[in-house]
């Protein structure tokens, strides 16, 4: 976030109503503005985390896991990407939750 962002903001992420269906998964917003867009996910057993190039991302696995390449990411694992396409990173055998910041990692806008 930048650092003019102060607004300080509670969201009950195990209230049902911060969820919401978005391309056939649950979403729970926590932040949005031009730059940036972060969210918890819950994805089913091999759904991809990215349905689009992104321009860059940061992903926490809160549980379950995600498999890139091959390799699984469990609770706990942190994976940063520049932008790109990847289609390659999918839920784990039990489905996953997940936090996820996409956005042009480290860039302020120009008259930020």
């Amino acid at each position: 976030m930048r650092p003019q962002e102060q607004q300080s903001v509670r969201i009950d992420t195990r209230a049902a109503a911060s969820w919401h269906s978005e391309e056939g998964r649950e979403v729970c917003p926590l932040f949005s503005d031009d730059i940036e867009q972060t969210s918890l996910q819950r994805l089913a057993l091999g759904e991809a985390v990215f349905t689009a190039a992104v321009d860059g991302a940061e992903l926490l696995v809160l549980t379950g896991n995600v498999v890139m390449d091959g390799e699984s990411y469990e609770r706990g694992g942190w994976i940063r990407l520049p932008a790109g396409q990847y289609p390659g990173i999918v839920a784990g055998a039990q489905g996953t939750t997940v936090y996820l910041k996409i956005g042009r990692l480290g860039e302020t806008p120009v008259g930020a």
